[in-house]
């Protein structure tokens, strides 16, 4: 009977721990923040990862945010295609914002995005290709340290 005692209590305490583990986790992850920013249901979240293409899934967020960079610095192209293109005040400070760490470029991420966003499109809208996945994060020249502002 002691021995069972003792092995429910350590079952217990693997249990609890295991539990300050993924609260630790979920809030390293920032899941209230995120929950927010999509806007949506946690069913449309489930619906929106299930649809995802089987090598999607097992992505990394280090790997999702390369995509996304990828994906922002092809915008930028895309948009302002000349080294020398008269960027948007709002645009050029928040680039400049950008430069110096990863958590800087996730913090102005979004506002980037609407900034592009709000631009009027040109003859035949703005296209975003994704970029080839082998390829490296190309970067817009005015996202790069030292240019621009």
């Amino acid at each position: 009977m002691e021995g069972r005692r003792h092995r429910h209590e350590s079952e217990r305490a693997q249990a609890r721990e295991q539990e300050s583990k993924v609260t630790a986790e979920r809030e390293a992850l920032k899941l209230d923040a995120l929950a927010a920013d999509w806007g949506g249901t946690v069913e449309t979240a489930r619906e929106w990862l299930e649809a995802l293409s089987d090598d999607e899934r097992p992505r990394t967020a280090d790997e999702w945010w390369r995509a996304a960079e990828r994906l922002l610095d092809q915008a930028l192209r895309d948009t302002f295609p000349d080294d020398d293109a008269e960027l948007p005040e709002e645009l050029r400070f928040l680039l400049s914002e950008r430069e110096g760490s990863t958590a800087r470029e996730q913090a102005t991420f979004s506002a980037v995005c609407g900034s592009l966003s709000s631009l009027p499109a040109g003859p035949g809208g703005v296209r975003t290709p994704p970029a080839p996945p082998d390829r490296g994060p190309a970067r817009h020249p005015a996202a790069r340290p030292g240019r621009g502002g």
